[in-house]
């Protein structure tokens, strides 16, 4: 068996990502004020409980990030793109994944990212206009 390192991101495809949704294992450490969602090996997803339940409102929150992740995935490598083309350094092909999500409200959600060939972690923050994830620009 021939292993791979660094492993392959999960894939974003909104219709595989919501149907590991329905089976995602639920944590909460912390008395139910939030709930971290484990929808894939090497992602999560961190919802706030106001009213301490994972109730439909949490569950509705989530099944519209999964939604939305592709193209939300989509801005933050164009950017990183952007940015490696203006570099006057030769950077190595962009290699990063998508490790978490997490609910600032239910309108601002922070990706969190790792990136294999830099040996960094990095956030990148969106909010939400309409029915459009929109990435806050730095």
């Amino acid at each position: 068996m021939i292993s791979s390192w660094p492993p392959p991101p999960p894939r974003l495809d909104a219709a595989e990502l919501l149907h590991r949704f329905k089976s995602a294992a639920i944590i909460s450490s912390d008395d139910w004020e939030t709930a971290e969602v484990y929808i894939h090996d090497q992602l999560s997803v961190i919802v706030p409980l106001p009213d301490k339940s994972y109730g439909p409102a949490a569950r509705e929150l989530i099944r519209e990030v999964l939604t939305a992740l592709k193209d939300m995935d989509n801005d933050v490598r164009e950017v990183c793109l952007a940015h490696q083309k203006k570099s006057r350094f030769r950077l190595p092909e962009f290699n990063a994944a998508l490790k978490g999500v997490s609910f600032e409200k239910p309108d601002f959600v922070v990706l969190s990212y790792y990136s294999y060939d830099l040996d960094s972690d990095w956030d990148e923050s969106f909010t939400k206009s309409g029915d459009r994830w929109t990435l806050v620009p730095r």
